[in-house]
């Protein structure tokens, strides 16, 4: 992923990948964001509204233009 802005939608997950309903997971990943070299990025599984279902995030920083997202090594039991 190349630029995003805090709770960016970067994908969304299918069905059958993502996390548990009502739940979601927070993982660690490498970045060339603004002010920091790792960010948290926000993994939701169903039941928070119907547009943010399965969605992954950026949760809390800056990529600017260019800046590189890694998602390398992220993985997570699926739940629904």
């Amino acid at each position: 992923m190349r630029f995003g802005m805090a709770n960016t939608f970067i994908f969304q997950l299918p069905p059958g990948y993502r996390p548990p309903s009502g739940k979601y997971d927070t993982f660690v990943a490498a970045c060339e964001c603004t002010g920091a070299q790792t960010t948290a990025v926000l993994i939701q599984g169903s039941g928070f509204s119907s547009t943010a279902d399965g969605s992954v995030t950026i949760n809390n920083d800056t990529l600017s233009t260019g800046n590189s997202l890694y998602l390398d090594g992220i993985t997570f039991l699926a739940g629904s």
